[in-house]
């Protein structure tokens, strides 16, 4: 029932540019850069380092679980939601005009239609057209699965560390702070891998 238009389509990019801000805003106002010389063991000398003082320890606790239901888990509901009832058309539903039987049973169906002719010959390509037809929706319902597979595995390590981190305090006395460095680092890299996955996935599955 839905049409997407170029009208409709700005006024989205717009909104979730504007929602983006806003739940920002309170982290442009609670960081401030300090320095400090952790105890690392390459030597490795970090003049600045900038980081949330938010003053009341209840406040970055409401922010970052607010911020990670925001940013990863509706997102994540929504979409499996959306991709489920997809799915489901694509792979299960009839496509109209076409026959319950052969949408059934496609991977077994076998042309063995009575007569000769012309007519034969329609059937038969009639047959094919749609066999084509229905192994192109369910790929399509495949590369949604991955897609969706993928989005949840690269966002869920920089989601997880962050809730460790503001909501549990979990590295504030830990002393192998490479290590914790190194996983936030990688878990970044993963939100940028998604984004260059996608038209991978889109290229190889669609």
């Amino acid at each position: 029932m839905f049409k997407s238009t170029a009208k409709r389509a700005r006024k989205s990019i717009i909104a979730i540019w504007v929602v983006s801000c806003i739940i920002m805003i309170p982290q442009a106002i609670v960081m401030e850069c300090s320095s400090l010389l952790p105890e690392l063991t390459n030597k490795t000398r970090l003049f600045t380092v900038c980081d949330e003082h938010w003053g009341v320890e209840i406040y970055p606790k409401v922010y970052h679980t607010g911020f990670f239901i925001i940013t990863y888990f509706a997102p994540l509901c929504l979409m499996v939601l959306a991709y489920i009832q997809i799915f489901h058309k694509l792979w299960c539903q009839q496509i109209p005009g076409n026959t319950s039987v052969i949408q059934r049973n496609w991977r077994t169906f076998r042309c063995a239609a009575p007569g000769s002719g012309e007519s034969a010959r329609v059937r038969t390509g009639t047959v094919t057209a749609e066999i084509k037809q229905i192994r192109a929706r369910r790929k399509t319902a495949r590369m949604l699965m991955v897609v969706l597979f993928v989005f949840a595995l690269c966002y869920l390590p920089i989601s997880v560390l962050n809730i460790m981190k503001r909501v549990f305090g979990t590295f504030k006395n830990t002393t192998d702070r490479e290590t914790i460095y190194a996983w936030f680092t990688f878990s970044h890299w993963l939100i940028y891998a998604n984004s260059a996955a996608n038209p991978i996935i889109y290229n190889f599955l669609s």
